[in-house]
């Protein structure tokens, strides 16, 4: 087995991994979070996801002349995309674009709709003219909650063929009309043609009640966008959610600054999260406070130079916290990144670029310069095809992509005799993972094959069976059931693995919650659970008629019900002595498209996937 070594670099999406790993007995559907990470080593196994990403971007960018100007008069349009953008929700999206990415948590309020603070950061973040993009953060650096709708069409002839949402590292969610071109009013976009996880499926449609456009996610989730604005709400299918008000007076701000507010089950929570700004024409962030008052406050706050971001401290835990960022001469492409671990001790990392602006080295020894480098093969339209990465210890590893910057190949041990090859077979319409071939090429390969709702059009890009060692005398086949029936919200209702042995579950059909479990033979047990208005479990029991074995009830619930989680901090239902501070990863999606895992028990062990 050839050595894994870890890849640095940072993804929206990273890691939708649809590989599998075998481990002990349970049965659960969880969606991790996407938002949240760091800077770090990332192991760099497989993982299928990814959007349209070619090294000129995916958006044609602004047309001259205009029809109208984003974020100013057009109805749709709230900003101006990035030229280049990364594959939304894709494995190694960045390097896929040759940007470097960073994300970072700063402030997260717990509660049914958590609050959460999260400055994104990418590299080459220009418009169309070559000029870098003035984000929340300065340059390259945008809040989580600056997500924004554009249209190609609208901007060039104010028609509305296609709209696209802009994720703050500019990785696009692209949507097509399924409506009249005009007027904007009755366009329906349907987003269904990326391996975007739980955004899959989502449409797009003017709300004339409020005066706003509402995205709505298949698990009831509204994102609503101001016309030619950015995100003003989220709203969760139990009445939770997270009000942003911009441009207005909020204590302690001496400018008008913008405030973050959470609702539960449709009343104001009490909490709130103000946005300060350095009054500048750019309107930069210049402080994050939370109104808990007294001892438990919390305040951030963030200093600029020449436009771009350059210090952050956590002024309440420790004057001595401070993370601060250089920047190369002239441009917005970070060069280092120094994070202050006490008063005495600091820590550094590199940044180094080629051609065109594309990430060439990450190291951490500004002498040595150890640490993985990067080089690029591009097709005759400048598409990333091919990312060859150097690592420290001598080895290489070879990634893939087709013209759109999808993974099709992951070669570790790359040019020696170790090398294992895994290949990517996709779905020509969605660029869904069909099939994947580990160590390729060679006698003891093995293929898993994956079918998407049923294997017929995709159109919810739910997994319905997935095929171990297909081909071979010991072929293992996992079915999956989803609800149907409308507003159900997209639930598993029921898991049958190679062995036939079954799990069901109960979903209640005016809310979507999971409601029971209910293990095969001989465990013969189910786990019933009620919750609250605002989608939190608080009571379940469990009936049985075998000896009391199998899966934990309160994991095996809470891993099915906390199965929908947005790219903001969001998890719709938690229990209630569980709060979520909007900072777990279970992978690498800074936005991301939320992936799905479904672990099937096979006597004592499980295969685990992750799918788009």
């Amino acid at each position: 087995m050839a050595a894994s070594a870890p890849i640095y670099a940072a993804s929206w999406g990273g890691m939708m991994n649809i590989r599998c790993f075998l481990i002990c007995a349970l049965v659960f559907a969880i969606v991790p979070s996407s938002w949240r990470g760091v800077v770090s080593a990332q192991d760099v196994s497989p993982s299928p996801a990814a959007s349209p990403s070619p090294d000129a971007g995916s958006s044609p960018g602004l047309l001259s002349p205009q029809w109208c100007t984003p974020g100013s008069n057009c109805p749709l349009s709230g900003g101006t995309p990035p030229v280049i953008s990364p594959a939304a929700g894709g494995a190694f999206a960045a390097l896929s674009s040759g940007l470097f990415t960073y994300t970072k948590t700063d402030l997260a309020l717990p509660g049914p709709m958590p609050m959460v603070i999260t400055r994104t950061y990418r590299s080459r973040d220009k418009d169309p003219n070559g000029n870098w993009n003035i984000r929340d953060f300065g340059y390259g650096t945008t809040l989580n909650y600056a997500i924004f709708l554009y249209s190609n069409s609208e901007v060039a002839g104010g028609t509305y063929t296609d709209a696209e949402v802009v994720m703050p590292d500019g990785s696009e969610i692209q949507c097509t009309n399924q409506g009249p071109p005009t007027p904007y009013t009755a366009a329906n976009f349907y987003c269904g043609s990326q391996p975007i996880g739980i955004w899959f499926g989502s449409t797009i449609t003017w709300n004339g009640t409020t005066s706003q456009w509402n995205l709505t996610r298949k698990d009831g989730t509204v994102y609503a966008f101001g016309q030619h604005l950015p995100l003003v709400s989220i709203t969760d299918r139990y009445n939770n959610s997270v009000i942003i008000t911009r441009n207005t007076t909020v204590a302690p701000c001496t400018n008008p600054g913008t405030q973050i507010q959470a609702k539960v089950h449709g009343t104001l929570s009490g909490r709130s999260v103000a946005l300060c700004y350095d009054g500048t024409s750019s309107s930069h962030i210049s402080g994050v406070f939370d109104n808990s008052g007294g001892t438990g406050s919390r305040e951030i706050d963030y200093t600029y130079s020449s436009g771009t971001l350059t210090t952050v401290k956590y002024k309440t835990y420790n004057t001595a916290a401070v993370t601060s960022y250089q920047y190369l001469s002239g441009t917005g492409n970070v060069s280092s990144i120094t994070t202050n671990i006490n008063s005495t001790t600091s820590d550094t990392i590199y940044m180094s670029y080629g051609t065109g602006g594309r990430l060439s080295q990450i190291y951490h020894d500004p002498v040595s310069l150890a640490g993985p480098s990067y080089s690029y093969t591009t097709d005759a339209n400048g598409n990333i095809i091919n990312v060859l990465v150097s690592l420290p210890d001598n080895t290489q590893r070879s990634l893939d992509f087709d013209a759109n910057g999808y993974l099709t190949a992951d070669t570790r041990a790359y040019g020696s005799a170790k090398a294992e090859k895994t290949t990517y077979t996709r779905d020509a319409a969605t660029e869904l993972v069909k099939s994947i071939t580990e160590n390729a090429g060679r006698a003891l390969s093995r293929v898993t094959n994956f079918v998407y709702d049923g294997g017929g059009a995709i159109t919810l890009a739910n997994l319905t069976r997935v095929t171990e060692a297909a081909g071979s005398p010991v072929v293992a086949i996992t079915n999956i059931a989803w609800q149907s029936s409308p507003d159900f919200y997209d639930e598993i209702s029921s898991i049958t693995d190679p062995l036939n042995h079954s799990w069901t579950f109960g979903i209640d059909p005016a809310t979507g919650n999971l409601i029971s479990v209910t293990a095969p033979s001989p465990i013969s047990s189910t786990w019933n659970a009620t919750y609250n208005p605002t989608g939190q479990n608080h009571l379940m029991d469990r009936s049985h008629t075998a000896p009391e074995s199998g899966p934990d009830p309160i994991r095996l619930l809470n891993g099915h019900r906390d199965s929908r989680r947005s790219d903001l901090g969001h998890r719709p239902a938690r229990q209630p002595n569980q709060a979520d501070h909007g900072c777990r990863r279970a992978r690498d999606f800074g936005h991301h498209a939320d992936a799905r895992e479904v672990v099937v028990p096979v006597r004592r062990a499980k295969s685990r996937y992750q799918v788009d």
